[in-house]
């Protein structure tokens, strides 16, 4: 309760919290100077009581809001800091995505709740992987490449609603967790994405780069762990690199042999 009182996210809600505060310590103020008052001069608080609580009141709170308007502040301040921090610390500097461990661990999060409550899954999960992309980072340059990576992570975030989980897992790799798609929804968005980045171009230097994705799209159980269904995902992934390229692939999670990489 306390903990939630003092999470404060913008100027208003330390404006509010630091008068409600305020009001408190009025409160106490003037049951305070009451029992002070009329413990020590009973004659006096009972002629002019009420005026005694009217200036405790008024002391308290012109004197107790600025403080804890300051106070408040300072909270508000130190909670923006933390989910500056937090948010750093879970998103990829490049795309503006998940990175690889928030991913994960928002999965498992979801996963858990989910679990608690005994709700049916039908999530997703999607392994996207730019193709041929060395060829690109060597022809145009690194910086031109990542460019393209650019593109592409607002390819596949456009293309995603905004429940679901997009991350870039590291390199030319992202992935998404789509919530509540089923394969059939899974394979739609594999789709829109797929032709998203293939009908898109990436800019750099006055130069025109086109990239292509390759996919792979599996179901989400919600027994499986992240590391079980990746693999299902990926060995989709590189079934599609071997199919020709600018592909998706997507089969049932269960009673799937993951396959080896053959194609880099």
């Amino acid at each position: 309760m306390f903990d939630g009182f003092f999470r404060i996210d913008d100027k208003r809600t330390a404006t509010v919290r630091a008068a409600i505060a305020a009001l408190v310590i009025a409160y106490f103020a003037v049951s305070s100077a009451r029992l002070f008052f009329g413990m020590t001069m009973p004659n006096v608080t009972s002629a002019i009581g009420p005026v005694i609580e009217v200036y405790a009141f008024a002391f308290a709170v012109l004197f107790g809001f600025p403080i804890m308007l300051v106070i408040a502040d300072a909270f508000r301040r130190s909670h923006t800091q933390i989910v500056a921090l937090q948010e750093r610390a879970d998103t990829d500097g490049l795309t503006g995505l998940f990175n690889r461990d928030a991913f994960h661990s928002r999965i498992e999060a979801y996963q858990l709740g989910k679990q608690t409550e005994g709700g049916a899954s039908n999530d997703a999960l999607l392994i996207i992987d730019a193709d041929n992309f060395k060829a690109i980072n060597d022809t145009y340059g690194h910086t031109a490449g990542d460019a393209a990576l650019k593109m592409i992570a607002l390819c596949i975030d456009g293309n995603c609603f905004e429940r679901d989980l997009v991350a870039r897992l590291g390199g030319e790799e992202f992935a998404v967790f789509l919530k509540n798609a089923g394969q059939e929804g899974a394979h739609l968005a594999a789709e829109r994405i797929r032709q998203a980045v293939e009908a898109n171009t990436a800019h750099f230097q006055r130069q025109s780069i086109r990239v292509t994705v390759s996919i792979g799209a599996t179901p989400f159980p919600i027994n499986a762990s992240f590391e079980e269904a990746y693999r299902a995902a990926d060995a989709l992934l590189y079934q599609a690199k071997n199919a020709g390229r600018n592909r998706v692939e997507i089969s049932p999670f269960m009673n799937r042999r993951p396959m080896l990489r053959a194609v880099s």
